[in-house]
C-alpha cells in the first residue's frame, strides 16, 4: 500500500525538488502508516515548486502566520486513516517562537543528504549536530527517541574532524566530537542541557540579526491569531447523538490521532447540577438569559483555541435545542428553542452519531430501548435539517466510527483550503 508520503517523496523526486528530512528518518515508515508530523527541509528557490506539487496529491496548507520560515501543510490518508503533516523549511532555525536563531546549516543538510528508505536525510555529522541543537535549544530535553537516535547517530560519524568542525561552530567554540562523543555515551544528557545558554548566546553572535526579527515576527502571529478568530485554520466539528452513541469513544480516538493539538469544549444546554439555582435565576428571563452567556463563553473559547490552529470538538451543541419538541407549546417557548438553537454561529461540520437502540442500551442502560429509539430518530431527523451534518454508523468498532469521523473532517479541510462554504 504506497501511502501519501511515499507518492509525496517520489513526485519531489520526480520534478526534481532537493527536500531532505531534518529528523525521524529512522521513523519514517511508522510516520507514513500511523501517521505524525515529519519536519522537512527544502531550498527557499524551490519552495513554490514543493507547493504546487503537495497541491497536486491533495495535500492542503495550514496557515500558520508569524511561523516563517515553517511552513506547515496536512494530509489525511484514507486508506490507512493517518493524519499527516509536514513541517517544510527553508532555512534551519532553532530556539523557540518568536525568538528563534536562524543558522546556514540548510545548505550543508542538502548537499551532504544521504538516502534512507523512501527519503533523504542529512549525513550522520549533520544530522547528530542539528538534533542535539533541536532537542536543547526547542524542546529543552532529550526525549528517549532522541536519546536512542543520537546514541544511533554517534556509532555511524565517520569524519570525527567534520564533526568538531560544525560543533564548534554550531555548538560552542571549544566543543569538540571527543568530548561530546563521550556525553552521549555516557547518557549525560544533563550535561548537554546544561550547556544550552552557552550555545544560544555563540548562536546569536553569529548571527546578531536575529534580535531584529523577533518583534516582527511577534506582530505577524498576533495579526494571524486575530485573523484566526474570524476564519480558524481548522474546521470545528459538533459531535451530536442519543446516549450511548459513542462520542467520548470518538473524542479520545480523533484527539490521538489527529496531527494537531485537539480542544474539546462541552456545549450541552441541559446539564444537571446538584447545587440549587441562584434565588436570582428564580426572576423571569435571568436563567434564559444566563444560558445564552454560558454558551457564548464557551463558544469563545473554543473560537481562542482555534485561532491558535486547533482542532475544536464540540460535545453536544445548542441543536439540542431542536430536539423533542412538544407538539403543543406556547409562543415564548417555541422563541425559546429558536433563540438557543441559534444561539452561536454554526460550526463547519455536525457528526451526527447513530448506533441501534439495543447497542445505545447495553452501553448505558439509563434509557429504555424504546426511548433510545425515539432519541435516535429525533438525531437523524435533525441531521436531515442540518446541511453540514453527516450521520456516522457508531454500532460497530470503535476505529471504523473514528475513521468515517476522519474522512468527513478531511472533506471539509478540502473544501475549505479550496475556498467552497455551503454544504459539504
Amino acid at each position: 500500500m504506497e501511502t501519501v508520503l511515499a507518492r509525496a517523496f517520489g513526485a519531489f523526486e520526480q520534478a526534481g525538488i532537493a527536500t531532505c528530512l531534518l529528523r525521524d528518518a529512522d521513523r519514517l515508515d511508522e510516520i507514513a502508516a500511523r501517521g505524525g508530523e515529519t519536519d522537512l527541509l527544502v531550498r527557499a528557490g524551490q519552495l513554490a515548486a514543493l507547493r504546487r506539487t503537495l497541491a497536486d496529491l491533495g495535500v492542503i496548507p495550514l496557515p500558520a502566520p508569524g511561523s516563517v520560515p515553517h511552513h506547515f501543510f496536512i494530509a489525511y490518508d484514507r486508506a490507512s486513516d493517518a493524519w499527516l503533516k509536514l513541517d517544510v523549511v527553508t532555512q534551519i532555525v532553532f530556539g523557540r517562537s518568536p525568538r528563534t536563531i536562524p543558522t546556514d546549516l540548510a545548505e550543508a543538510c542538502l548537499s551532504r543528504r544521504r538516502r534512507l528508505g523512501m527519503a533523504y536525510a542529512p549525513a550522520p555529522e549533520e544530522e547528530l549536530v542539528t538534533l542535539l541543537l533541536h532537542a536543547a535549544l526547542d524542546k529543552g530535553q532529550f526525549a528517549p527517541h532522541r536519546q536512542q537516535r543520537l546514541q544511533a547517530l554517534r556509532q555511524q560519524i565517520t569524519d570525527p574532524a567534520r564533526t568538531t568542525d560544525l560543533l564548534a561552530r554550531y555548538w560552542t567554540p571549544d566543543a569538540t566530537w571527543e568530548r561530546l562523543a563521550a556525553l552521549i555515551a555516557g547518557e549525560q544528557w544533563d550535561a548537554l542541557l546544561a550547556e544550552r545558554p552557552a550555545v544560544i548566546a555563540h548562536l546569536t553572535r553569529r548571527a546578531p540579526a536575529a534580535r531584529l526579527g523577533h518583534a516582527r515576527r511577534r506582530a505577524t502571529r498576533v495579526a494571524g491569531r486575530l485573523a484566526g478568530l474570524l476564519r480558524p485554520p481548522l474546521p470545528s466539528v459538533a459531535l451530536l447523538g442519543p446516549d450511548g452513541a459513542g462520542k467520548s469513544t470518538l473524542v479520545k480516538g480523533l484527539s490521538e490521532g489527529f496531527c494537531q493539538p485537539v480542544t474539546t469544549v462541552y456545549m450541552g444546554l441541559y446539564q444537571k447540577s446538584a447545587r440549587r439555582p441562584p434565588a436570582l435565576d428564580r426572576l423571569p428571563g435571568v436563567r434564559f438569559a444566563r444560558l445564552l452567556l454560558t454558551q457564548w463563553r464557551r463558544y469563545l473559547r473554543a473560537r481562542l483555541a482555534g485561532a491558535r490552529g486547533q482542532l475544536v470538538l464540540f460535545d453536544r451543541y445548542s441543536y439540542d435545542a431542536l430536539l423533542n419538541a412538544p407538539p403543543q407549546q406556547s409562543a415564548l417557548k417555541r422563541a425559546r428553542r429558536w433563540i438557543l438553537a441559534r444561539a452561536c454561529p454554526p460550526p463547519d461540520l455536525v457528526l451526527v452519531l447513530d448506533a441501534p437502540a439495543e447497542t445505545l442500551w447495553a452501553r448505558k442502560g439509563e434509557h429504555s430501548p424504546e426511548d433510545l429509539q425515539k432519541q435516535r430518530q429525533a438525531y437523524r431527523a435533525l441531521a436531515g435539517r442540518l446541511p453540514q451534518a453527516r450521520i456516522i454508523e457508531t454500532g460497530g468498532a470503535a476505529s471504523d466510527s473514528r475513521r468515517q469521523a476522519s474522512a468527513a473532517i478531511w472533506d471539509v479541510c478540502i473544501a475549505r483550503s479550496n475556498g467552497r462554504t455551503g454544504e459539504h
